[in-house]
């Protein structure tokens, strides 16, 4: 399950990191690294900034 997150969180990265400039790219790593290490949250936190680009 952990692998899984993993990988769910590397694709939403490089989603998002398609969408936005490196400068704010380097922002949201900053956000995400101030949560807990646990991969659940990666996965989720760069879901929620696709979601926000995506605008749904």
């Amino acid at each position: 399950m952990e692998r899984r997150f993993i990988w769910r969180a590397y694709r939403f990265w490089g989603l998002v990191a398609r969408r936005v400039s490196v400068e704010k790219l380097a922002e949201l790593d900053t956000r995400r690294s101030r949560l807990p290490g646990d991969p659940a949250y990666g996965a989720d936190f760069w879901r929620q900034q696709l979601v926000e680009l995506l605008g749904r």
